[in-house]
């Protein structure tokens, strides 16, 4: 798979406004493959000049990849809201599930909207990352049944049962694709919300598949990992050593990259799913690859590593992405940085090029000081934690951070 090149063009600014809330305004970034599109009065297109974010790790693919620049030199909180999920952002959009499904102002931290189910039973309404659509979002609710609703969240178009979902979904094709039960591979056309099909498998599938090339690639606690065609029918069948699950595969390069159970981070081919390399961890737990130029980061244990995609080796600078234990964030590089976010409740920031610690951001103490993961978006990070979902910017009044610097968590009460 081939990232696109993107032509940046940066116009960054961070302003104070009314009562003291901190605006996040965006630089621009064109993309020849990846823009966002929007119909004017005249009947003409403009591109919208940054890169949405619009599912689950930016695309079907899973491939997080975006040659952006990293704007964020010295780190301040802009907004927080509670309990929201990992979330999916378009343009000013940010939709976020947890206690509803919200509508953020992505420039204010405000909640414009939102929207919650029937049931009451439940303190998480809403459950993994939206997909957002031109004319809609999609989301699931915990009274087990996935919506769709127009992109103000004031009307919902279609609702379709889907037996229980633990794992957030992706748009291919004109087709939603869930996991049901953890057992169930389905397809959801989303114009009318039908089952085109479903597949059952007799061991649990428990992560969130991947789409690309015109295939459903994803793996099963039965240690085996799957490639279907969009029309539900069995491509390749990869048999490992170890189970798969809880992390989930990505795809760049030709191929197919997946941790499993055993520790080991597998290359199969996208073409027929045979074995290309393995590298092993020595972790049970696994993030999901990132995707740089010409190689992958995984992370486990307390360190993230580089491996060369070609032949999966590790880069030398293993040894110095040193972290606290579980760096189960997705590690994504912003031009000169590598983000990865951390249970031990940091988002962390390092040098890519030197391995060198840069600062990081650390949630309030407590049961919910977990960060699960972020998007880089207009030059903010949106990170996803236990504690809310927080807005973080450059700060255009510090010219450089002191040696080892922590940005606290001033936003949050809860110890």
């Amino acid at each position: 798979m081939k990232n696109p090149k993107i032509l940046i063009h940066l116009v960054m600014v961070l302003v104070q406004v009314a009562f003291g809330t901190v605006e996040c305004t965006g630089q621009e970034y064109p993309s020849e493959n990846e823009m966002s599109v929007i119909d004017t009065s005249e009947g003409t297109k403009d591109q919208v000049a940054w890169i949405d974010w619009p599912q689950l790790y930016g695309n079907p693919e899973h491939n997080n990849f975006r040659e952006q620049k990293n704007e964020i030199v010295c780190p301040r909180i802009l907004w927080r809201v509670d309990y929201s999920d990992i979330p999916a952002v378009v343009g000013n959009d940010v939709y976020a599930g947890g206690q509803a499904l919200r509508l953020i102002d992505f420039r204010t931290g405000k909640v414009k909207a939102s929207f919650k189910t029937q049931d009451m039973t439940e303190q998480i309404n809403f459950k993994g990352t939206p997909v957002v659509l031109p004319d809609r979002v999609i989301a699931h609710g915990s009274d087990d049944l996935i919506y769709a609703l127009t992109r103000d969240l004031s009307k919902v178009i279609w609702s379709q049962e889907t037996w229980g979902i633990g794992w957030s979904s992706g748009v291919s094709n004109g087709d939603l694709f869930i996991v049901g039960a953890d057992k169930w591979l389905v397809a959801i056309d989303v114009s009318s919300g039908k089952i085109r099909w479903q597949r059952g498998f007799p061991s649990e599938i428990v992560m969130t598949p991947a789409l690309a090339d015109g295939k459903v690639l994803f793996g099963t606690w039965a240690r085996k990992f799957y490639a279907y065609d969009l029309d539900g029918n069995e491509l390749w069948c990869h048999r490992g050593k170890h189970s798969f699950g809880f992390t989930d595969p990505a795809v760049a390069f030709g191929k197919v990259f997946v941790g499993d159970r055993g520790g080991m981070v597998n290359a199969l081919d996208l073409d027929d799913g045979s074995l290309i390399w393995k590298y092993k961890s020595g972790s049970v737990g696994l993030s999901i690859p990132g995707v740089g130029k010409g190689c992958i980061f995984v992370g486990f244990g307390k360190v993230v590593v580089i491996l060369d995609e070609m032949t999966g080796e590790p880069d030398p600078r293993e040894r110095l992405f040193r972290t606290g234990l579980n760096p189960f964030g997705t590690p994504t590089l912003v031009e000169d940085t590598l983000y990865f976010g951390n249970l031990d409740g940091h988002l962390y920031a390092f040098d890519f090029k030197t391995g060198r610690y840069k600062w990081s951001f650390e949630v309030s103490t407590g049961k919910n000081k977990q960060v699960y993961d972020f998007v880089y978006h207009k030059g903010c990070l949106l990170v996803s934690t236990g504690a809310g979902l927080y807005a973080l910017g450059n700060d255009p009044e510090k010219k450089e951070l002191p040696h080892n610097f922590v940005l606290p968590d001033d936003l949050n009460n809860e110890q």
